[in-house]
């Protein structure tokens, strides 16, 4: 067991100080943890104090809202009479692709063609910690000019909120514009190249059709002038009907003549007559019946096959031009419903005042850092010890 510590002086010898070494290690071991907190957490906080109040640059933030706007309400009574309805209203997906592209290298390349983007963030009035370097890596430019940007897509309203940081207001608002400017022109090549394709596949379809249609009809003029026959099939069908009259007046010839034969003589004038009737009749039949049906392939049947062919791949190619336009009509429709326009609902604005630095943010989150890195290796330490008596 420890002694206490006795000190003497030479005025008062009889009076000893008596120090306990448990508080004399207390004191020491306060002042280092004052020691620590000051250098640890008090210093970085008076650091990034000074440096937010009198040294951090002011940036601007401008904003905007936008959405992407279809035709479908538009055009959506004009195509329920043709087909369902089967496209939707929603724009969010154009949305996404707009938040893509305006965080790509694309947009930041176009901004700095057209606005020298990189070259505002690397003057000399900036500080050192908001500048970007002038010999920056195009990957360090890009990752730079992505932590200028935010933007953000609203799917229950379909709304993009975009958001530019800039050194200047004017500068803020310009870079906003131009960004909006760009992804106008995605929206509109998007929409006309699905409306380009679309009704060039229509019109395809239509040429097609028409030609094929021109060629059937030059076909059967041309069998037409070959056979002389205007239709086969009319033909056809006239030669039956007289045919059927013939054989009608055959019969009753015949049946008349067998009457006569029971009361007037074999040589009587009426009977050679009848019989003259029926070899007549019985030679026009024949006749007729040749020239529908002949040995030689000249009749009217394989005319009229030969005809009713071509005229069902005429009429089958009438049909398919027929359903062609119809298919280019809805196809402009649909065109007019797919068609999607950026709308700017807010504008990009001009602020008035600096949005960043937040200064007492800053602060507080360097404070708040600090205290934790100071918690954490006040605990460490103290472990260590501990493990170190044991």
């Amino acid at each position: 067991m420890k002694k206490p510590i006795v000190l003497s002086t030479d005025a008062d010898a009889a009076s000893p100080a008596v120090i306990d070494p448990v508080d004399e290690h207390r004191r020491k071991r306060f002042r280092r943890v004052i020691a620590m907190f000051f250098v640890v957490v008090l210093i970085p906080t008076a650091i990034s104090a000074l440096y937010y109040m009198f040294v951090a640059s002011d940036f601007y933030v401008s904003e905007a809202k936008f959405t992407v706007h279809s035709n479908d309400s538009a055009a959506a009574g004009a195509l329920d009479s043709i087909l369902p309805s089967t496209f939707g209203g929603n724009s969010s997906r154009e949305l996404y692709i707009i938040q893509e592209f305006i965080f790509s290298q694309s947009a930041m390349e176009k901004l700095d063609n057209d606005l020298d983007l990189l070259n505002q963030y690397q003057v000399d009035a900036l500080d050192q910690l908001s500048r970007l370097a002038p010999d920056a890596t195009s990957e360090e430019a890009f990752a730079y000019y992505e932590d200028l940007l935010e933007v953000t897509v609203d799917t229950q309203s379909s709304v993009a909120t975009l958001r530019f940081r800039a050194p200047q207001s004017s500068l803020a608002q310009d870079f906003a514009n131009s960004l909006l400017g760009y992804s106008e022109e995605i929206v509109n090549n998007l929409t006309k190249r699905a409306q380009g394709d679309q009704i060039e596949f229509a019109v395809g379809e239509v040429e097609e059709a028409e030609d094929r249609l021109l060629k059937k009809r030059v076909e059967l003029q041309r069998l037409q002038r070959t056979l002389d026959e205007f239709n086969p099939l009319e033909s056809a069908s006239g030669v039956s009907s007289i045919r059927m009259e013939l054989e009608s007046e055959l019969a009753r010839a015949r049946t008349e003549l067998d009457s006569l034969k029971q009361i007037l003589q074999p040589n009587a004038h009426k009977l050679v007559v009848l019989r003259n009737l029926i070899a007549s009749l019985e030679h026009q039949i024949a006749n007729e019946k040749a020239r529908l049906v002949d040995e030689n392939g000249s009749a009217l049947n394989i005319s009229a096959a030969a005809f009713e062919a071509l005229a069902f791949e005429k009429d089958f190619a009438e049909e398919r031009y027929t359903s062609a336009l119809k298919f280019l009509e809805v196809s402009r429709l649909q065109a007019l419903q797919q068609g999607r326009y950026l709308a700017v609902l807010s504008p990009p604005t001009r602020p008035e005042e600096p949005t960043y630095p937040r200064k007492f943010f800053g602060v507080l989150t360097v404070f708040a850092v600090a205290f934790c890195v100071f918690a954490v290796g006040g605990i460490a330490l103290a472990v260590i010890r501990e493990h170190a008596r044991v």
